[in-house]
């Protein structure tokens, strides 16, 4: 659970999905876009703590099948490893030669 308000980037984020564990978060623009608009986690309404109260007890009662959405995010957080971006410019540069 990431109950941050703002979040410039969330590394914390990125190691849960990559350790399997569900993540819920608030919807703040940087982690929209790391979770892929709730696909690679569960997004709740920002500082609506009601919705992130009950998001938590959905996933803890098992509620929410979460197997998919940790799926997903292991996948997702792998794009974020150093070799992927180096990868991706490495590409970019080989393109323009």
């Amino acid at each position: 659970m990431l109950s941050s308000f703002f979040e410039g980037f969330g590394m914390v984020l990125l190691e849960a999905m990559y350790f399997g564990v569900p993540v819920i978060s608030f919807d703040i623009p940087t982690l929209v876009e790391v979770l892929e608009g709730g696909k690679c986690g569960i997004l709740v309404r920002s500082f609506d703590e009601e919705e992130l109260a009950e998001a938590m007890l959905k996933v803890l009662s098992g509620e929410v099948d979460t197997s998919y959405i940790v799926e997903k995010a292991k996948s997702r957080a792998l794009e974020f490893t150093p070799e992927t971006p180096c990868k991706k410019l490495f590409e970019l540069y080989n393109k323009r030669v």
